[in-house]
């Protein structure tokens, strides 16, 4: 899956949302992973032989249409995995010229703020005759969707620009997108690509199995064809199925393993104090399944009333950009006891401000007059510093937990990540009620039951890890493979560094890997990958610096560059303005500045950081410099010798060439 992280914001960025840019927490975690699955876009496949009567209608189709084969994509110009399948389809239809009718259907997703603006220009073009021409002028340069661009290519394809102008901007546009995403949503469409082939539906950028379905359906669509079909698509889905039903799964569990998680420090509390029930909320108000807990929660606060009480703490995540500033929002209502209602109204009312043309700051004036509040304390509570704290706070407590997303919701110390639904946490309390029962017939309530409950529990989520303390542990690190590496893929030593360029030891830890590098040759593969850890302001930015010049000029210039920003910590380290400095190391390598900039911030390399992240807390790692030596974790002091002392037992065993 390839939810992304959002770019770097460029200088100037509007919002205050962004003063506080290096202070989130990236979290590879449950509002991310849900999203991928509900919201997102999609890059792992997902299939079923099921046969799905999806109409072509008015959408736009390249290729034959009594092609024997009919491909109908579920798509959305700014996600990378439906880039994916662009290209795969290019091939495709060269391949198999008239044996392929593709249909485009658009389904721009929420998290991309051009794809709706994009799918328009397309409809827009389509009108004049030129929807392939547009949708591949999109697709191409699909980082660099605007108006201003779209209009430009308009002009390119040779489109009448006063009509396109009056199609992109008018209500019939709007009316075909809707058409399409209606279309999507009754067929079970939750992320893009989603395809139809021939009324087989594939979920996801598994080129691979979509390329063999769409051979299987040429080689059945021409034997039907031979015997005199004359429309293939519509013979293969006339009895398909007219909407998607999700397969019924069991209702998930919440584990039963007990934290021993004190409650938040200052936090506001819903419910009476001595409920035998304790609820720890840690959301981001601008994640939709912490909203989706949210309404979750309504439900169990009348359902449970008097036996639940509710705390709150703010794990706002870096991929949000108005999250900060929410939570900031509601800590300042809560200075005249509008926590609650605040923090409900936000949940509630979140699609309208997370839309592209929402205010959000009037969102919140006004949010505030309407519950009664005085709009000029609750200004100067937002803005108060000690507001800021209380985020800290609860970010610290986040991460000394190890909790990696949102929702992360504990119930009487159990562990709830990700919104599960209503009925597991009624399940999950109605046995914890149970539990409580032996401790209140002793007279206990409120925190006194709640410390008894939790006495003994684990002090973090990452008990649950893989110790970092076993030498003989090994660990499978997934390759991309799109990695900067240095070193022959097949030397029989492959080491793995998880690095941050703003890190001092990382910088020292680097110095020692080059020097092994040098000293063993084609007999050992140095693989690099990226962790910057969210208290080095400037650390995210230097990855996708490297990372950049990696994409567009290869492993040796990026290389040059990695020794080069460990040497000069101290000069981009601690500026704000890193781009300046960047722009300087760029060109001093002869690297085109413009096109290192646009690399930097374009999807496939935050789906690249994003990755690499992910794979470093999947693996445990909270803390860098780390290295893998085939499989073997090294961390601490004395990391080249004990780097040392591996390699030279591994290839004792097998010295390669």
């Amino acid at each position: 899956m390839g939810t992304l992280f959002p770019a770097p914001y460029p200088s100037g960025y509007p919002g205050r949302a962004i003063l506080f840019f290096s202070l989130l927490v990236f979290v590879v975690g449950s509002c991310k992973k849900q999203e991928d699955i509900s919201q997102e876009d999609t890059g792992t496949g997902e299939t079923g032989e099921e046969i799905y009567r999806v109409e072509i209608g008015s959408s736009p189709i390249i290729g034959n249409r009594n092609a024997p084969v009919t491909v109908i994509n579920f798509s959305d110009f700014e996600c990378p995995f439906s880039k994916r399948v662009f290209d795969a389809m290019n091939q495709l239809l060269k391949q198999h010229g008239n044996d392929i009718a593709y249909v485009y259907k658009h389904f721009p997703l929420a998290a991309h703020r051009q794809a709706r603006r994009a799918a328009k220009a397309a409809i827009a073009a389509n009108h004049q005759g030129k929807f392939p021409e547009m949708y591949r002028i999109i697709f191409e340069n699909n980082q660099a969707i605007n108006e201003e661009n779209i209009f430009l290519w308009a002009e390119k394809i040779g489109l009448d620009r006063e009509r396109f102008e009056k199609d992109f901007k008018g209500s019939d546009g709007d009316r075909l997108l809707q058409e399409d995403i209606t279309a999507g949503n009754v067929f079970g469409v939750r992320g893009t690509p989603t395809l139809f082939i021939n009324g087989r539906r594939f979920s996801g950028a598994n080129l691979s199995q979509i390329e063999r379905a769409i051979a299987e359906e040429i080689a059945r669509g021409k034997k039907l064809q031979k015997q005199g079909v004359p429309d293939v698509y519509a013979e293969i889905t006339k009895n398909g199925r007219t909407r998607y039903t999700p397969p019924k799964r069991p209702i998930p569990v919440i584990p039963k393993d007990i934290y021993s998680i004190e409650l938040p420090a200052f936090a506001p509390m819903w419910g009476p104090r001595e409920a035998p029930i304790t609820i720890v909320f840690f959301g981001d108000i601008e994640c939709p399944f912490s909203a989706r807990f949210h309404e979750t929660l309504e439900t169990i606060k009348k359902e449970f009333a008097g036996k639940v009480r509710v705390t709150f703490a703010h794990l706002p995540l870096k991929l949000h950009p108005h999250a900060v500033m929410a939570a900031k929002a509601a800590i300042a209502a809560g200075r005249q006891e509008k926590f609650w209602e605040f923090l409900s109204r936000l949940f509630t009312d979140q699609p309208q401000w997370k839309k592209d043309d929402a205010n959000f700051d009037q969102y919140l004036d006004m949010l505030a007059q309407e519950l009664g509040m005085d709009t000029g304390r609750f200004r100067r509570d937002t803005e108060d510093p000690r507001t800021m704290e209380t985020i800290h706070r609860d970010l610290s407590l986040a991460d000394s937990l190890g909790i990696r997303g949102t929702p992360g919701v504990f119930i009487n110390g159990r562990y709830a990540s990700g919104a599960f639904p209503l009925e597991s946490f009624q399940t999950a309390i109605r046995e914890e009620l149970e539990r409580a029962k032996p401790f209140i017939e002793k007279g206990l309530s409120g925190d006194a039951l709640y410390a008894e409950l939790i006495k003994g529990g684990r002090s973090s989520l990452a008990d649950d890890r893989p110790s970092a303390e076993d030498p003989e542990m090994f660990y499978r690190i997934k390759l991309s493979g799109h990695e900067p590496s240095l070193g022959k893929k097949d030397a029989p030593v492959v080491i793995v560094e998880f690095s941050d360029f703003q890190c001092p030891p990382c910088a020292a830890a680097a110095a020692g890997i080059d020097t092994l590098g040098k000293e063993y040759g084609d007999r050992v593969r140095i693989v690099y990958k990226h962790f910057p850890l969210f208290q080095h302001a400037q650390a995210e930015g230097a990855a996708r610096f490297a990372l950049a010049i990696k994409r567009l000029a290869g492993d040796d210039k990026y290389r040059v560059v990695r020794r080069k920003l460990f040497d000069t910590q101290s000069e981009w380290g601690t500026t704000a303005d890193t781009n300046t400095v960047f722009e300087r190391y760029a060109k001093d390598m002869g690297l085109d500045w413009g096109k290192v900039r646009t690399e930097m911030i374009s999807a496939a390399l935050t789906e690249h950081l994003a990755e690499d992240r992910a794979e470093a807390a999947k693996n445990g790692i909270r803390g860098v410099p780390v290295f893998f030596v085939n499989g073997k974790k090294v961390s601490g002091p004395r990391m080249t010798e004990q780097l040392k002392i591996l390699i030279t037992d591994i290839l004792k065993e097998k010295p390669g060439k």
